[in-house]
């Protein structure tokens, strides 16, 4: 079931960047990640000395805590406010992707159909998983001009991470 929800991801992804073109955008990423116990062990732990590794190529955690001289707020979830908090970014997302190119505005209509169905579609794989999560948690991290977000979801396979950074330039 979680290997159907990458696909769902894609075409929200691929909906969302076909309007990119600004120097202002929203960047989102899916990963699984198999070794499900360091990440829940990251989860439990009351302050976190490590993170799960971004599958965005040039976010690095522990250059970012040293620049910006802060650590992530992590918040644990159940897996209601997970899947809430991941309808919620996927949505903000596509807000400012919107808000940031403005010229690409006829293309709105076809496009945030696409978003909403993929939205929806996610959502409803995630409802319809027959085993439950051993842990949820929201990661957020401010990158000075930058926000990044990230949604845990751990299974009993792996895990897997929805990420977005809302990139300023």
């Amino acid at each position: 079931m979680i290997s159907k929800i990458e696909p769902t991801f894609q075409e929200y992804k691929t909906a969302l960047d076909s309007i990119a073109g600004g120097h202002s955008f929203a960047i989102v990423v899916w990963g699984f990640e198999g070794k499900i116990r360091s990440i829940v062990e990251l989860i439990e732990e009351e302050m976190p000395t490590k993170y799960p590794e971004s599958k965005i190529p040039w976010l690095d955690f522990k250059k970012a805590i040293q620049t910006y001289g802060e650590v992530p707020k992590r918040k644990k979830l159940t897996f209601d406010e997970a899947k809430h908090a991941l309808r919620k970014q996927m949505e903000e997302a596509w807000y400012f992707q919107k808000m940031f190119n403005l010229s690409q505005g006829d293309e709105y209509p076809e496009v945030e159909a696409a978003i909403t169905q993929s939205i929806t579609a996610t959502e409803t794989l995630l409802q319809q998983m027959d085993i439950a999560p051993i842990a949820c948690e929201e990661i957020y991290f401010d990158l000075g001009a930058n926000d990044y977000w990230a949604i845990v979801i751990s299974w009993p396979e792996g895990a897997e991470m929805f990420e977005f950074l809302h990139f300023i330039d």
